[in-house]
């Protein structure tokens, strides 16, 4: 059953059963393409109009690419019920023998690792939502400004449930670097408690307001597209701004593809280390402390905490 040829209807009462999926990675990246719909809508209200004439060629080619974006993540609609179904058998297998148990190990650790790799990729396509919706509000029709405003919202919204799709499966891997890889928490009690999702600037700019040297100055933790073929501005930049040189830093290469890498280093030998490994295109950057090891256990979930579902034991 192709889940995107369903109305809407059929595909809502399809989540709403107990069938193991659609769940919710497909759900997330369906919000995620009605974001890049929505995106579009933003161009296609713009194009035409003589007040926009000085952008519409930049226009036109935000909207070949939310139209892409759109197409790609109707897709993975379809590809995590796909991923998800193996993991579902694979929780069934029989464990009774030590080599049926080992067999299920196996099994289920590729499974899970399948199963988090379409919602790395729902996660991926709508960061690329999130900054596309942002050049439709910066260029496009201000009748349409909130138009874009709900797209970048939707985005957000599918990336976090997304990322919650891949805590959940990682949790369950025994291959625990593997895990660490794909579920670093980007809020840590006492190291930051909020994520920021920019880039640097380039050939098109971002208002001064949200700099990098701004921004870094939250210590916050932030996640850059965009922005590895100008490491050299980009650590002057997060230095200039606060962080420190020893502050912690990673540049992933194709999250969530087969070829995957992570580079980890610091602010301080970011740019070195994006040179010597040709890191130029197809990576993100991550900085701050939420990669390093240390951080105060959060008092929601510590033992000594009562809450209205157990009594805490101190």
């Amino acid at each position: 059953m192709e889940l995107t040829n369903l109305s809407c209807e059929t595909f809502l009462a399809e989540l709403a059963g107990n069938a193991p999926a659609p769940g919710g990675g497909g759900a997330a990246a369906l919000v995620g393409a009605a974001g890049a719909a929505l995106g579009n809508m933003v161009g296609s209200l713009t194009v035409g109009k003589k007040k926009y004439a000085a952008v519409e060629a930049d226009i036109l080619a935000l909207n070949e690419r939310s139209a892409a974006l759109r197409k790609r993540l109707e897709g993975l609609v379809q590809a995590d019920a796909e991923a998800f179904l193996p993991l579902a058998a694979a929780y069934k297998l029989p464990k009774e023998t030590p080599e049926q148990q080992a067999h299920k190990a196996a099994v289920l650790e590729e499974a899970l690792n399948r199963a988090c790799a379409v919602p790395l990729e729902i996660m991926a396509a709508c960061c690329e939502g999130i900054t596309l919706a942002e050049e439709y509000a910066a260029k496009g029709s201000v009748l349409a400004l909130s138009d874009a405003g709900c797209a970048a919202l939707f985005c957000k919204a599918a990336l976090q449930a997304a990322g919650l799709n891949v805590t959940v499966n990682t949790r369950l891997m025994a291959d625990k670097a593997r895990a660490a890889a794909l579920n670093a928490e980007y809020t840590l009690p006492a190291v930051s408690q909020t994520v920021i999702i920019t880039r640097t600037a380039g050939r098109t700019p971002v208002p001064e307001r949200e700099s990098i040297r701004s921004l870094a100055a939250h210590q916050a933790t932030m996640v850059l597209f965009l922005s590895t073929s100008l490491t050299e501005k980009l650590q002057g930049e997060l230095l200039a701004g606060g962080y420190g040189e020893t502050t912690p830093a990673a540049i992933v290469y194709k999250a969530t593809w087969p070829e995957e890498k992570i580079f980890r280093c610091t602010v301080g030998t970011l740019h070195k280390t994006a040179t010597e490994n040709g890191m130029k295109k197809t990576a993100l950057i991550v900085v701050g402390g939420c990669l390093g090891g240390e951080y105060l256990r959060s008092l929601l979930y510590h033992p000594d905490f009562t809450t209205e579902y157990r009594k805490g034991k101190a």
